[in-house]
């Protein structure tokens, strides 16, 4: 073959490759739609007109976390719910009496699950 085929073969799987790289799947083009639709959405309906407003600051900016301004969150007030959460003295209505002040609200809502409970209940 002469130089010019070889050029011509290289540019042609160069393209090839190309348009290969640019393609999505299916799945992948509705999640972007559905990621656009979403954001959308949710700025359509944020008071300041994006989604960062829908961001939860960190737990120790008590200022800018929603709250009531005629019972503002105070460190006191979060270290007493902490405290509540996981004391296991507030248990006091078990199915079975062996599990009397055995369990705490902790038990069953992890923080990492989003405090849902972990654990079917009746």
């Amino acid at each position: 073959m002469n130089k010019i085929t070889w050029y011509k073969i290289i540019l042609a799987l160069g393209l090839i490759a190309l348009l290969m790289s640019g393609c999505q799947t299916e799945k992948e083009a509705n999640d972007n739609v559905g990621d656009w639709l979403l954001t959308r959405q949710l700025e359509s309906i944020s008071p300041t007109g994006d989604i960062d407003y829908f961001i939860l600051p960190e737990s120790d900016e008590l200022q800018l976390i929603p709250q009531d301004p005629l019972n503002p969150l105070t460190e006191s007030k979060v270290a007493l719910g902490q405290f509540l959460f996981h004391e296991t003295g507030l248990g006091i209505l078990p199915m079975d009496d062996s599990n009397m002040e055995a369990f705490s609200c902790a038990s069953c809502h992890h923080a990492r699950a989003g405090f849902q409970a972990g654990v079917v209940q009746g």
